[in-house]
């Protein structure tokens, strides 16, 4: 009886928490979001970024001779009979990924049952006309080609002027509120397994139960500002991957470093322009056209690193993200990521109601 409450309770708390956060999201954000999460998020960060190494990378190494106690004994139960050593191996399963699943919620995973980003900016996120798409995406290519000029260079790619760490040492710098729940000395780390998470397709991810936003520092240094803002954005409490990626952008255009500016810009630049070849493919050539030629050998860099690193790792890695968003609530899945380009058409649209202002 005792070792089935061990075993229920942490599972039955972590689906009630699971489905209550989800059917009242505007307790979440008032009471989780807004209240409970940020200290949360300040007092893992406050341990962790005083190490100048990722506390999650050498987890994930200890956890590797724990699986293999835990292989140990549920072979030493085999002698116990096969339905025995089944029962207790899936017993402790059941009861470590309920602790697990309950501890992320807890930490961090509330958040994506928080109300949407739109409503917390005031951000009308309609359907939007195409001819306004086109608009986005140009101006967006204008602002990277403008920001690109006097750029550092090395054999024609582009080079972060402070270098990566240098960069992630600062990222923090363009959060402010209502967007950051962390003072400015949140710091994006480099992963140990950049090689590994490169292979996997990942350019960044973010440890709840560390409270560490990490980056591929593989990736090219045109997109490493804008992917360290987004791995922040998760730490400061945006989950959700459209969200995290406009207020990566958001915090880029609002960041003090030129090279930061230029990568929102540029990254944002390509997600307007994917969405505008979906639906206006001449549109997109217009604006491909229209990209300066530093800002053109960027792109090919960019999706150079991505063609060399396509493959069976990559593709299950796309499928496992791809499994873990629909697990907390988004039908859409990795398809999320493209919703960025509504948060983009919401905020120009009021940024050209209201000139004299500028959405955070």
């Amino acid at each position: 009886m005792a070792r089935g409450l061990l075993v229920a309770l942490p599972v039955a708390a972590a689906i009630a928490l699971h489905y209550a956060g989800a059917a009242a999201p505007g307790t979440v954000e008032s009471l989780y979001s807004a209240r409970i999460y940020p200290g949360i998020a300040v007092s893992l960060n406050a341990i962790t970024r005083l190490l100048p190494f990722a506390v999650s990378d050498l987890l994930a190494i200890a956890g590797l001779p724990a699986a293999v106690v835990l292989i140990a004994r549920w072979a030493r139960h085999m002698g116990s009979g096969p339905w025995r050593a089944f029962a207790s191996a899936l017993r402790e399963l059941l009861r470590a990924a309920g602790t697990v699943y309950l501890a992320f919620l807890l930490l961090w995973g509330l958040n994506y049952r928080r109300q949407p980003l739109a409503v917390r900016l005031g951000l009308q996120t309609e359907p939007a006309p195409l001819s306004e798409l086109n608009q986005l995406a140009e101006e967006l290519t204008a602002d990277a080609n403008a920001l690109r000029a006097g750029r550092r260079e090395e054999d024609g790619a582009f080079r972060l002027e402070a270098g990566i760490h240098g960069a992630l040492g600062h990222a923090a710098a363009g959060f402010g509120p209502p967007l950051a729940a962390l003072p400015h000395d949140a710091r994006p780390k480099g992963s140990l397994f950049s090689p590994l998470l490169a292979r996997f397709g990942i350019s960044g991810i973010f440890i709840p139960f560390t409270g560490e936003a990490l980056v591929d520092t593989l990736i090219p240094e045109a997109e490493m500002p804008f992917g360290a803002s987004h791995e922040l954005a998760h730490l400061q409490g945006w989950a959700r991957e459209d969200e995290a990626n406009f207020v990566a952008y958001a915090a880029c255009r609002a960041h003090a470093a030129p090279d930061f500016r230029y990568s929102g810009a540029l990254m944002a630049s390509l997600h307007a322009s994917a969405s505008l070849a979906a639906r206006d493919a001449e549109g997109a050539r217009r604006v491909a056209a229209a990209r300066a030629p530093a800002v053109v050998r960027d792109v090919a860099e960019i999706r150079a690193w991505q063609q060399k690193y396509e493959g069976p790792l990559s593709r299950l890695g796309d499928r496992v993200n791809d499994s873990y968003l629909r697990s907390q609530g988004d039908p859409r899945g990795l398809h999320s990521y493209g919703r960025m380009v509504d948060l983009l058409l919401a905020d120009r649209r009021g940024r050209h109601a209201r000139p004299d202002t500028m959405t955070p």
